[in-house]
């Protein structure tokens, strides 16, 4: 169920505005990252996107700040989490299950039929 998001205005803009301009992938990662910090890989499992970086630009394009952060996982691997901060969600957090029900957890290629 999706609401209006309660922002405060931003940089002199109405967040519900720009949040109306955002295409259907856009809106799909900004919910995702109202919900906590998530990686590139986490985004892609959870949405099924290749890679939803350009998604993240294009909401930073829009004046949305996308926090972000370097996480060092040893043996030289970094990677980056990206959320979005948030008093109010624009839409309700999606548990482990209903994550693991989307389409792009129902293949074979994740040991799921």
């Amino acid at each position: 169920m999706q609401g209006e998001i309660s922002f405060d205005e931003v940089q002199d803009k109405d967040m519900n505005k720009i949040y109306q301009t955002l295409s259907k992938r856009q809106k799909n990662v900004f919910d995702l990252l109202c919900t906590g910090k998530q990686s590139v890989a986490d985004i892609t499992i959870a949405l099924g996107y290749g890679d939803p970086r350009s998604c993240i630009r294009d909401l930073r394009e829009k004046s949305i700040t996308v926090n972000d952060e370097w996480i060092d996982a040893g043996d030289g691997v970094k990677f980056k989490r990206f959320w979005i901060d948030s008093d109010m969600r624009s839409c309700e957090a999606l548990s482990v299950g209903e994550i693991l029900d989307l389409p792009a957890f129902n293949n074979t290629r994740y040991g799921r039929r």
